[in-house]
């Protein structure tokens, strides 16, 4: 289930909405709630009384069907944390691409103003419900008279140019960049785990750019052929033909070179953990494997949940 879908979930169940009858239908709840929006808006512009909690409320159920327009009320409407209903506030902080620092209980003024800049670059994903940054566009050619930046690992250029890829800044303005194509892989462009960087692959190449300051910041890869975003923990995860390895919003965080693109099957991704089989050379044969996003510790075999409970620790036992 999709953090969105909890949050929505949550608004359905909360008391003021008991007395309502509504379908299994997401479609007729997201109606009403913009039809009871709609009304307090309107009594508000007549200065005609409505409790800020109920605002709220419909703030962030409309939030968490991709409304982004209702955020500010959301920041302007927060119950006092005696307020049970005052934690749906983290729904900012949970369907936003915001970098670390800011947060809807700290810093709200400095998210205002984020959203502000950002407001025109966040697009709601429907299949994974949550806001996007499209600080970038992925071009065909180089633009006539544009700001470019050419990004290359070697001076061996071949004919290939490779990706461009144009990015906006925050103060309105644009660059491109032409990234050199790496031997075979992906190619796009991702939001980094900082939710500040950019990502840019190029046919398996990995370039990290700062967007404001038109940096290369790293460089790594040649073969990557799969990006894997972790939203929970906040990570990426990047498979190679001879190893993966993980990223968080502070930069490289592991590297696992026992399982690769090549001999890996049937992945999976729960929470904090990465499942699967990988081909063992040794056994000749298709093997389970788990290993925690976090750390990055392989196991071989099933995962159990006993494997996450303290080891007990053995007594020695003395004769008296």
């Amino acid at each position: 289930m999709s953090t969105a879908k909890r949050f929505r979930e949550s608004i359905h169940s909360c008391e003021h909405f008991e007395k309502f009858a509504f379908t299994s239908d997401d479609h007729d709840f997201y109606e009403y709630l913009k039809h009871q929006y709609n009304q307090i808006k309107n009594k508000r512009l007549t200065n005609e009384f409505v409790p800020n909690t109920e605002l709220f409320l419909l703030s962030v159920g409309l939030f968490a069907f991709g409304q982004l327009d209702v955020a500010e009320d959301i920041l302007d409407n927060i119950p006092s944390k005696s307020c049970p209903a005052s934690h749906l506030a983290s729904i900012l902080n949970r369907l936003l691409p915001l970098p670390h620092n800011l947060s809807c209980y700290k810093t709200p003024n400095e998210l205002r103003e984020w959203l502000r800049i950002k407001y025109f670059y966040l697009k709601w994903s429907e299949i994974e419900e949550r806001y996007i940054l499209e600080n970038f566009k992925i071009i065909p050619d180089i633009s006539k008279g544009s700001n470019l930046k050419i990004f290359y690992y070697s001076n061996n250029l071949s004919n290939n140019q490779g990706l461009i890829v144009k990015i906006f800044k925050e103060n309105n303005t644009n660059w491109e960049g032409q990234f050199q194509a790496g031997i075979s892989g992906v190619s796009g462009v991702y939001q980094h785990p900082n939710k500040v960087d950019l990502i840019v692959a190029s046919q398996g190449k990995i370039y990290i750019v700062d967007p404001e300051n038109e940096e290369l910041l790293e460089l790594f890869g040649g073969n990557i052929y799969k990006l894997v975003e972790v939203i929970c923990f906040r990570s990426i995860i990047f498979f190679e033909d001879s190893y993966i390895l993980c990223y968080d919003s502070s930069g490289f965080l592991w590297r696992n070179t026992e399982i690769n693109w090549k001999n890996v099957r049937d992945l999976k991704f729960e929470y904090d953990l990465l499942e699967g089989q990988f081909f063992s050379s040794q056994e000749n044969s298709w093997t389970s494997f788990w290993l925690k996003i976090e750390k990055g510790k392989f196991n071989v075999g099933e995962f159990k949940i006993e494997d996450l409970l303290p080891k007990k620790q053995k007594h020695s036992w003395w004769p008296f």
